[in-house]
């Protein structure tokens, strides 16, 4: 029995075996494919040299699709009729309309527009180039793309030389030659013909290699560029030899178009000329009213494109008395807050003007929208509390620094009697003093020390804004920062002689994060102490235009942005250190 059970275990097994093999179940499928078309092959060579035909075949490793390759492919020089495009099987056919130019080299950009049949991956920046002469033009650049600003490397974006050279020219016309930067913001562009060139970069949001919207970064170079001869391999001919002869490989140098004679050359890598470009955002030279929003009842905020010059608020209706408002800027100027105690009416209707040009007329409700079924009352009334922020860093105080109370809306009534300092557990009197106008910001400042703990109470009302509404009671507790937990940090600073330009100097945490900000105008040491422990770093902005704050360029106007510099290393600051640094910035041109 025990022989006979054996036996009809196998024969479950092999039968369960075969229903498997014969029910096969679809295959759960592998990683996604990630990976563009490659080239095998094309007819003719890709670099040829006397090209006499009218078409082109480009062989792929798989079969691809073409996608918006209409606006996607420059032919350099420019077509006036584009080219037929066909694909049979994974072959891409391309037939010329017209008659080729003799003795030139040809460029065909493909840019994004052949992409795998099944993923979508595309064959980025696929470039093909002949020449119906005898020579492959062989002039050659190479750069990068920075962000003007941080002067981090600018990715995919497009650099383009011209050779019609005139002002309008980004904005009307597509390129002669195209690249597009790499991850580090490199570009190359090779295979130029000899003249002089509008070198310009841009981030194209609509892939149509115009400068058209007013949303796309750009970069350019000031005066036209000329390109380099490559020193490649070369070879003596006479006008007795058929064209035929010569190979596609043989790069050669320099024609003299008469003869067919050519020069030597070396067998070396071409010496690039380089160019850096600075790429930046235009800014609208016109000053806008951006948006007007209610931030709470009768708050209401103004942003304007530009810091402000002359602003003035014109109502337009009825029942807001002469001194209806009063009025803050934030830092920049471009942002500006109105407070109206007493509005005698729900809308406020305004002419804004700033500058003596009216900017705009609006209308905005001074009230928030109320929720809920119209007509049905509310069961609770919230009254509103005054609220404020303080300045402390992880509930710790700098011990030079005054302790920053800053408040959403102005103060008119303060009762120092109800603000009680406590050093540990003994009342002591600080200095107490609103430093702005608008009395939003409000100093207390004692000798802070570091082997004490201090508390601030703020008593129930003890402040009341300009709508009448107070602070509920609150307490805040707060240490002194040691020397011996931080670190100081002395810059040295020396300035190019009789310069006419503001110095910004800026403080940077990790991620460049801005930690302070000072201007200078001469050589200067700066002292940064009571440091948290942490990676800092230093940034200059040229402040050419000494208004406190960096600005972007304008291309017809022929205006770069403002330049910036970071000093050369970052600092790893550690606890109880002191450390000293110089930046001698007479090196450096604005």
């Amino acid at each position: 029995m025990n022989e006979r059970f054996w036996k009809y275990i196998i024969g479950l097994i092999v039968a369960l075996t075969a229903w498997s093999c014969a029910n096969p179940v679809a295959p759960t499928g592998g990683p996604k494919d990630v990976q563009p078309p490659e080239v095998v092959i094309t007819t003719p060579a890709n670099g040829s040299v006397w090209f006499e035909g009218t078409k082109l075949a480009i062989t792929f490793n798989e079969f691809v699709q073409i996608k918006d390759l209409n606006n996607q492919m420059i032919i350099s020089p420019p077509l006036r009729e584009i080219p037929d495009v066909l694909l049979r099987g994974k072959t891409l056919h391309l037939t010329f309309k017209e008659a080729l130019r003799p003795h030139s080299t040809y460029n065909i950009f493909f840019g994004k527009g052949i992409v795998d049949l099944t993923e979508g991956n595309a064959l980025k920046d696929y470039t093909f180039s002949f020449s119906t002469g005898a020579v492959l033009d062989s002039l050659a650049i190479e750069g990068k793309v920075l962000d003007a600003f941080n002067l981090a490397p600018v990715k995919d974006t497009y650099v383009m030389l011209y050779d019609s050279v005139y002002d309008s020219v980004p904005y009307l016309s597509r390129p002669y030659y195209l690249a597009r930067t790499g991850e580090d913001g490199s570009f190359r562009l090779h295979n130029l013909k000899q003249g002089n060139y509008l070198l310009f970069a841009l981030g194209d949001k609509n892939n149509n290699y115009l400068f058209d919207l007013p949303t796309e970064p750009i970069a350019f170079i000031d005066s036209l560029i000329q390109p380099r001869f490559k020193a490649t391999r070369s070879i003596i001919i006479s006008d007795t030899i058929h064209h035929d002869t010569i190979s596609h490989q043989d790069t050669l140098d320099h024609m003299l178009a008469d003869s067919l004679e050519f020069k030597y050359a070396t067998d070396s890598e071409p010496a690039f000329i380089n160019y850096t470009l600075y790429q930046f955002l235009e800014a609208d030279s016109i000053q806008r009213l951006l948006k007007p929003s209610l931030l709470r009842q009768n708050v209401v905020n103004f942003a304007f494109r530009y810091p402000v010059k002359e602003l003035s608020f014109k109502p337009l209706n009825t029942g807001f008395l002469a001194q209806w408002n009063l009025m803050g800027y934030n830092s920049i100027g471009d942002t500006v807050t109105l407070w109206i105690p007493e509005p005698g009416a729900d809308t406020l209707s305004v002419e804004i003007t700033d500058n003596n040009t009216i900017l705009d007329t609006v209308q905005i409700a001074l009230k928030p929208a109320t929720r809920g079924r119209p007509g049905r009352q509310t069961e609770t009334v919230v009254v509103p509390k005054l609220s404020f922020k303080n300045s402390l860093s992880s509930l710790k105080i700098k011990p030079e620094r005054p302790l920053i109370l800053t408040f959403n809306d102005p103060v008119s009534l303060l009762d120092t009697s109800k603000l009680i300092l406590l050093r540990d557990s003994l009342v002591v009197v600080p200095e107490i003093r609103f430093t702005d106008s608008l009395h939003r910001r409000l100093a207390i400042s004692h000798p802070w020390n570091e082997n004490h703990k201090y508390r601030l109470t703020a008593l129930d009302s003890a402040f009341i804004d300009i709508f009448g509404h107070g602070n509920d009671s609150t307490a805040l507790a707060f240490t002194t920062y040691k020397e011996s937990e931080t670190g100081l940090i002395q810059l040295k600073i020396k300035l190019p002689p009789d310069s006419n330009i503001s110095y910004i100097i800026q403080l940077l945490g990790p991620k460049q994060v801005l930690v302070e900000q000072r201007t200078i105008h001469s050589d200067t040491t700066l002292t940064y102490n009571y440091l948290v422990p942490k990676i800092y770093g230093f940034k200059v902005i040229y402040d050419r235009n000494r208004n406190g704050r960096w600005d972007s360029g304008n291309y017809l106007r022929k205006i770069q942005p403002e330049k910036v510099a970071f000093f050369p290393k970052e600092f790893e600051l550690r606890a109880n250190w002191t450390m000293e640094e110089e930046w001698n910035l007479e090196e450096e041109t604005p």
